[in-house]
């Protein structure tokens, strides 16, 4: 057995049935349109869809900054190979989770498939940049010698990246004469917008902004996302990434 399918398995008994508690969510949504189902399907998924992402998020920190995983750590492949082979599972999985969450849309009688294109393709620069700002925190972060303090810093750090983030594309609103009243979260309404900085989503509410606008965002997105990728793989050739911390 392979690592690739150590990895699938291992994060696939965590991640697979979150995701099949959305589908019930949505089987039960597409079923029905009672005020009760709709405000379950939205909590529900956006609290599975949380959960997903905080899971996916520590998996990093604990594969390449705290090198918690025993069993991989005897892998003839490097910590950078293994940690890209983690991120590109629980990706996976979370493009999985976000596909079976808008599974309701196509019911509607206003759905439009180019809609739904869009909005993927602004998810999975998401996953790049997001995924991709953790490892290059959990490999910045190598240096320090305790557990305990590089897993809280890695999460500050993270959240700090992201909250920075977040404002410069706010800022960004009035640039593209975006005036609307804004939220975080995802929204599955066509009066609301799902823009991401990183994984964080920002729901522009009451607007429809265009495509081409739509896919400037997602070019930023993957811009930084791409730029943290090759400084993370720098990262990974300091030597005291392949040492254990104590």
């Amino acid at each position: 057995m392979n690592d690739r399918r150590l990895l699938a398995i291992k994060h696939g008994r965590i991640m697979l049935p979150l995701a099949g508690l959305i589908l019930i969510l949505a089987i039960v949504r597409i079923n029905s349109d009672e005020l009760a189902v709709l405000q379950a399907f939205a909590v529900g998924r956006m609290l599975i869809d949380f959960i997903l992402v905080l899971y996916a998020l520590d998996s990093i920190i604990q594969l390449a900054g705290l090198c918690a995983d025993r069993l991989l750590l005897l892998s003839p492949m490097s910590r950078w190979r293994i940690t890209l082979n983690n991120v590109c599972i629980v990706g996976l999985y979370l493009l999985i989770a976000h596909i079976i969450g808008m599974i309701p849309q196509f019911t509607y009688d206003n759905f439009e498939l180019n809609s739904f294109w869009i909005d993927l393709s602004g998810y999975i620069a998401a996953l790049i940049s997001g995924l991709g700002l953790m490892v290059f925190v959990a490999f910045l972060m190598k240096g320090i010698r305790s557990k305990t303090s590089m897993h809280i810093f890695d999460w500050l750090l993270y959240i700090g990246f992201t909250i920075i983030w977040t404002y410069l594309f706010v800022g960004l609103f009035k640039t593209y004469n975006i005036d609307s009243l804004w939220i975080i979260g995802v929204s599955e309404s066509i009066l609301t917008c799902n823009i991401y900085a990183g994984l964080l989503p920002i729901t522009l509410i009451d607007v429809a902004i265009s495509s081409s606008v739509y896919f400037q965002f997602v070019l930023i997105n993957l811009s930084v996302g791409t730029a943290l990728w090759i400084v993370a793989w720098l990262l990974s050739k300091k030597r005291n990434n392949y040492l254990e911390v104590n």
